[in-house]
C-alpha cells in the first residue's frame, strides 16, 4: 500500500501532531511516508517533531516561512509527497486526528472505484459520539443566504428565522476536514486544494469542486478516525472572535465565487498556485 502518502498540518499543536503521527506508526499502517507541514509556528513545533523524526526515512517535516492557513498548508504538502513517493493517492489528517485501526486504510481502499474523488471515514469524538453529518445548498439562492446571515452575525444583526426555502440542489455527503483521502481521479483534474481561503469552508469547496468535475465523495462507514475537535485550532479563531467571524464571511464570499467559477477556470486556480 505504498501507493499512499499521509499528510499532516502542524501549526503550533505540536503535542497533538506527535500523538497523530506516532498513532500512525503504531498501527503500523503501510504507507509510502508521512510529511508533517509546520505552518510557521512560533514556538518550538519545528524543532521537536525534526528531532523526535529524524532517523525515520519515511517522515519529512518541513516548514513553511509564514502560516499559509488550510488550503496552502495542505498544498505544500501533497506537492512534496507526490514529488518524493509518487503516490497516487494522499490522506489528509489533522494533527489533533488519531489512528484507531490497523487495517483503516484497508477498509478505505476496499471501497474505492473509478469516479470516486475523495474518500472519508466516521469521525469519533472524545465524548464517544460520531460528529453529525449533514448536507449543504449547491444552489445560488442557498449560498447567497448563507453569505447574508453571515455578515448579519458578523455586525450581530439578527436573521430572520421565518426564511425558509426548500434546497433544490445539494452538495453531498458532508465532508469531513479532519481525513481526506484524495484518489487518483481527483489528481487527475485538480493537483491540491482551492489556495484561495485561509481557514473555514474549504470542505464545502471541495464538495463543489467534485461536483463540477463529476467525481463523486464517499464515506467509509465501517471505518474510524479519532478527533479531538480543535486541539489544532488557533485559539483566535475558536471562541466566536470578530476574527472568526471575519474569517468565516471570506470563506462564504469565496464558496459562492467557486460556485460561479466554470471547471476551466477553478482548475487554473487550483492548478498553478504558486
Amino acid at each position: 500500500m505504498d501507493q499512499i502518502a499521509i499528510v499532516i498540518l502542524n501549526h503550533v499543536a505540536y503535542r497533538e501532531t506527535e500523538k497523530c503521527v506516532d498513532s500512525i506508526i503504531e498501527k503500523k499502517l503501510d504507507i509510502a511516508g508521512i510529511v508533517v507541514v509546520d505552518n510557521a509556528s512560533d514556538n518550538e513545533s519545528f524543532m521537536y517533531l525534526k528531532r523526535k523524526y529524524q532517523d525515520n526515512d519515511k517522515i519529512k517535516i518541513v516548514r513553511t516561512r509564514e502560516n499559509l492557513g488550510f488550503a496552502k498548508g495542505n498544498n505544500i504538502g501533497i506537492r512534496v509527497a507526490r514529488a518524493a513517493w509518487k503516490t497516487k493517492f494522499i490522506l489528509l489528517l489533522n494533527s489533533d486526528t488519531q489512528i484507531l485501526e490497523g487495517d483503516y486504510l484497508v477498509k478505505i481502499l476496499n471501497e474505492y472505484e473509478n469516479g470516486i474523488g475523495l474518500m472519508m471515514t466516521n469521525v469519533l469524538r472524545l465524548n464517544g459520539r460520531l460528529t453529525q453529518k449533514s448536507s449543504e445548498p449547491y444552489d445560488l439562492l442557498g449560498v447567497c443566504l448563507k453569505i447574508v446571515k453571515e455578515k448579519f452575525d458578523y455586525f450581530n444583526i439578527y436573521f430572520p428565522k421565518m426564511i425558509k426555502r426548500a434546497v433544490k440542489d445539494t452538495v453531498g455527503p458532508w465532508i469531513s476536514g479532519c481525513d481526506i483521502l484524495l484518489t487518483p481521479d481527483y489528481f487527475k483534474v485538480f493537483h491540491g486544494l482551492y489556495p484561495l481561503t485561509f481557514l473555514y469552508g474549504e470542505e464545502y469547496i471541495l464538495s463543489i469542486m467534485l461536483k463540477k468535475a463529476k467525481l463523486e465523495s464517499r464515506i467509509v462507514e465501517n471505518a474510524y478516525i479519532l478527533h479531538a475537535e480543535s486541539k489544532s485550532t488557533p485559539i483566535n479563531l475558536i471562541e466566536g472572535t470578530k476574527t472568526k467571524r471575519r474569517e468565516l464571511l471570506k470563506s462564504r464570499k469565496h464558496i459562492l465565487f467557486v460556485r460561479l467559477m466554470p471547471l476551466s477556470i477553478l482548475r487554473w486556480i487550483v492548478n498553478y498556485e504558486k
